[in-house]
């Protein structure tokens, strides 16, 4: 056993539950916003960070050929798909 690892992993989960117990602070702070505005700016920016961090570790080749994989295969397609609308339904709730 890595102690190391121990370690990193209590530090995580301290901060997480940190995180976790400030959201309603957040919350609090932002109730005049449309969810769905929230909802829709989290999937804009988290769109464009991703594109950033391609082009910073310049994997982008490496993702195109990943999606041209997973269009040619309709099951994980949807597979995906499906998770991603659960995901996008579940912060919808949330919020």
């Amino acid at each position: 056993m890595n102690l190391n690892h121990d370690k990193d992993g209590v530090t995580y989960a301290v901060l997480s539950y940190l995180m976790w117990g400030f959201t309603p602070i957040y919350w609090k702070l932002v109730h005049h916003v449309a969810p769905g505005e929230i909802l829709a700016q989290r999937v804009f920016w988290s769109f464009i960070f991703m594109l950033i961090l391609l082009l910073i570790t310049k994997k982008w080749r490496t993702y195109i050929t990943f999606v041209k994989e997973i269009m040619k295969k309709p099951s994980l397609f949807w597979s995906l798909f499906t998770a991603s609308v659960l995901i996008s339904a579940n912060w919808g709730i949330f919020m």
